[in-house]
């Protein structure tokens, strides 16, 4: 994929990787990315995972988070924030935010008796 941005590149390669390794197909990592809000239809995200389109950040992080969900633990997509090196991809400082959450999520914090509370 020629996007001009190698963050791209990158992001779409390794969550494609992922992806594979957790024996995933495109119907269920797009519909799962549906589920999320995202807006792209299934051909776009197809194309995407093959290196044939770029999607904007927010999507493809979409797409990365659909494919952590699904995999379990048994793959780590990336997201657009990790791959530049300027943050941990698996914590985001400051906003008790992990790569796990969605983009834009709020922080949770664990109440009394362990249950997850708001922000």
């Amino acid at each position: 994929m020629d996007t001009g941005h190698d963050g791209d590149a990158r992001q779409w390669r390794l969550t494609r990787e992922a992806m594979d390794q957790a024996g995933l197909t495109t119907g269920q990592v797009w519909l799962r990315y549906f589920g999320l809000a995202g807006d792209a239809g299934e051909y776009e995200v197809d194309a995407y995972l093959n290196g044939m389109l770029t999607l904007p950040p927010v999507q493809r992080d979409l797409v990365s988070h659909a494919v952590n969900e699904l995999a379990g633990g048994a793959a780590d997509a990336p997201y657009s924030r990790g791959l530049d090196g300027e943050r941990n991809p698996g914590q985001d400082p400051g906003r008790g935010r992990t790569a796990a959450d969605p983009p834009g999520a709020p922080a949770v914090r664990q109440g009394r008796k362990g249950r997850r509370t708001g922000p």
